[in-house]
């Protein structure tokens, strides 16, 4: 489960420049009307929008596009979930942002940035843009504004460093966070809203540090603070955060094995999110559901949200894969766009390097061409037609076929949650993990995996760095040290020796037959 909780910003009304013209006050008026029947059909607010955003050109009123701006991409979060989308408009939006000289605008838009390339899996990407939100928020002369702008960043930041696993660093700006919106006067009822929204979010947050602590008395406290904050201090306008929060509380119940309380809160997560379209919340709600009911054996409920959270999951994975490649594409071109002559230069260096390599080594390329290109073609195709599920085994052991499929179906989990990259997994420890016995284990992955443990996670492993390095032009560009740590490797030396086991070619080789494949 992914465990960040991102604070989208408050929709809240820009201290833009003003501009004493008439037709601004028409572009305003419908700016209203549309934020007020945002909810009832945001898809055609979102093209009404769109269109106003044209007018405001037109007319060269850059507050009211920018407006509009903000509107979209708090529509494209909120309601569509469509993040590449966000990136794009968040670039539109700084531009105007720059013309206007705002640096709270400028912020906001490089804090939705960051939070979007979050959300995609780019993880370095986000924070770099986080953290060019922090020097414009430093840059807004408003002490109101600026106390409400660092407390969202640093939030995100501490997101950044949970899906990091840097516990320490999630903590520390946390806390910032909490010290910074606790300055916030309460001098209105959106300036309330927020104060007690990041409240909400940090009570959940800390509740959150506890569970992985595994004290779960500790969690439970902090969550229901922020539940009762949710329920009682405010009107939520955002309902993926609430979401998100009953997930976690369903989670928690389900840890200390409260099946009932685990699917009440799971259930009511359903509920609240209909209001925002999240998909991959409603895939771990599915999926703590499918979890609580096979503990309390209800095995037609189980079987019912595991469908749901099998054919979710497959729609999450073709969607995703689109938009982090059409994210990747853009990076480039703005890199190529900043950089153009540095470019050239090293485009220079590589082509004499190039042939530099070429010349050394011709011979012993000719060799051996033919036997390593048979073997990466063999390789590729076994990830284009390699099927989702695998015919069904027959039971061959004393296992009864109950206890067979419960750990048949959590290894599935397992590998579809990709924990086998943990550097620290093993035998007893993915048993316990598993709710099984060693023995057990070990001989359902030999009858049904045809390996014994070590080989399946390696096995594993390197089936994950291969389909991020053919899915993901990004990745062909890292050291083989990365790849080894990415992957759940011990050292580059393992990863390489275990990688031509598995394929038969090295992973340099690998990357030098995609990278040429692809030219």
């Amino acid at each position: 489960m992914k465990s960040v909780v991102i604070l989208l910003i408050v929709l809240i009304p820009f201290k833009l420049q003003s501009q004493d013209i008439s037709s601004p006050l028409s572009v305003d008026r419908e700016i209203k009307i549309y934020k007020a029947k945002l909810s009832e059909n945001p898809k055609e607010t979102l093209g009404d929008l769109k269109k106003l955003r044209q007018k405001s050109y037109k007319i060269d009123y850059k507050t009211g596009a920018y407006r509009c701006t903000y509107l979209i991409i708090h529509i494209y979060i909120n309601y569509f979930g469509d993040f590449d989308k966000v990136i794009g408009e968040t670039k539109t939006g700084e531009d105007i942002a720059r013309k206007l000289n705002d640096n709270e605008a400028i912020a906001d838009m490089f804090q939705l940035r960051g939070i979007s390339y979050i959300e995609l899996g780019m993880n370095d990407v986000g924070l770099e843009s986080l953290n060019q939100a922090l020097t414009y928020a430093n840059k807004i002369k408003s002490e109101q504004q600026k106390h409400k702008t660092l407390s969202l960043i640093y939030d995100n930041i501490g997101g950044y460093y949970d899906n990091a696993r840097n516990l320490e660093k999630f903590a520390e700006y946390k806390r910032k966070s909490l010290n910074e919106i606790i300055r916030v006067k309460e001098v209105n009822q959106e300036d309330i809203q927020l104060k007690y929204r990041v409240i909400a979010a940090q009570n959940t947050n800390i509740g959150h540090l506890f569970h992985q602590k595994n004290q779960l008395d500790s969690a439970e406290h902090y969550f229901l603070k922020a539940y009762e904050v949710y329920n009682t201090k405010f009107q939520l306008s955002n309902f993926r955060e609430k979401a998100d929060l009953l997930n976690r509380l369903s989670r928690l119940y389900y840890a200390r094995k409260d099946f009932s309380k685990s699917v009440h809160f799971a259930h009511q997560g359903l509920n609240v999110q209909k209001g925002a379209t999240t998909p991959k919340l409603r895939k771990e709600l599915y999926e703590i559901l499918y979890l609580a009911f096979l503990g309390s054996k209800n095995a037609d409920s189980a079987a019912y949200y595991s469908n749901k959270y099998t054919v979710l999951n497959d729609s999450l994975y073709v969607m995703n894969k689109t938009s982090v490649n059409k994210s990747l594409d853009r990076i480039i071109t703005e890199k190529k766009t900043q950089y153009s002559e540095n470019i050239k230069v090293i485009i220079v260096s590589l082509i004499l390097i190039v042939i530099i390599i070429v010349i050394s080594f011709i011979l012993h390329i000719r060799k051996n061409r033919i036997k390593m290109r048979m073997k990466y073609e063999a390789l590729i195709h076994k990830i284009e037609s390699k099927s989702d599920e695998g015919p069904k085994v027959k039971n061959r052991t004393s296992i009864t076929d109950d206890t067979l499929e419960q750990i048949l179906e959590k290894l599935k989990i397992f590998e579809e949650n990709n924990e086998f990259i943990n550097k620290d997994t093993s035998l007893p420890k993915l048993s316990h993990h598993l709710n099984t016995n060693t023995t057990y284990l070990s001989e359902v992955i030999r009858q049904h995996k045809k390996n014994n443990f070590n080989n399946y996670i390696n096995g594993l492993r390197i089936e994950y760095i291969i389909q991020h390095l053919y899915e993901s032009p990004i990745y062909r560009e890292y050291k083989i040290s990365y790849l080894a740590e990415k992957s759940g490797f011990s050292s580059r030396e393992v990863f390489a020796i275990t990688f031509k086991k598995e394929t038969g070619i090295s992973p340099s080789q690998f990357i030098k037959e995609l990278k040429a494949s692809n030219k």
